[in-house]
């Protein structure tokens, strides 16, 4: 049995004309598992790894689960549709890079803020590509803003001789 999955049990028929036939009223009862405590911790490490710096994401396998924070977002590439779509953002943070190819409804579906400061839970580590570590998105891969975009003000250093205000 499949766990924290609701399942139907149904009545199929064979028939010698159709093969196996399986009606709009066939379905014969309704199940649902609950996840016991350790199974519900394992399951919330799954979607929710630990959340590493991208210092400390180079080091993780190829194939791994992890989460990425924070880091801001510089680039956001152009939607690219093959068989799947296709999205590429080049992360930064403490002077290293690296590139989140985003997948399928998660590259469609893109409300991130370029320069904003992000947490990037549930990605999967990658090659190597164009001289940094690359991350994929998955299905449960989700973003969390920690900060705004910084808006840099230069500041003045100087003296102000005269103020003029007309109407």
């Amino acid at each position: 049995m499949v766990r924290d999955k609701s399942l139907r049990i149904i009545k199929a028929q064979i028939s010698p004309r159709w093969g196996v036939e399986i009606k709009a009223d066939s379905i014969i009862m309704d199940t649902h598992h609950k996840l016991t405590s350790e199974e519900m911790a394992l399951k919330d490490t799954f979607l929710q790894p630990d959340v590493l710096t991208l210092a400390e994401g180079a080091a993780v396998p190829l194939h791994g689960r992890l989460s990425l924070g924070p880091v801001i977002i510089d680039y956001i590439g152009d939607l690219t549709k093959n068989t799947k779509s296709r999205r590429e953002l080049q992360l930064t943070m403490d002077g290293r890079s690296a590139l989140l190819t985003l997948w399928g409804e998660r590259a469609e579906q893109l409300s991130m803020v370029l320069g904003a400061t992000y947490t990037i839970m549930a990605v999967k580590a990658a090659n190597e590509f164009k001289g940094q570590r690359a991350y994929n998105s998955t299905p449960s891969t989700s973003f969390k803003m920690i900060e705004e975009k910084k808006e840099f003000e230069v500041p003045f250093n100087g003296t102000v001789d005269s103020v003029s205000f007309e109407r």
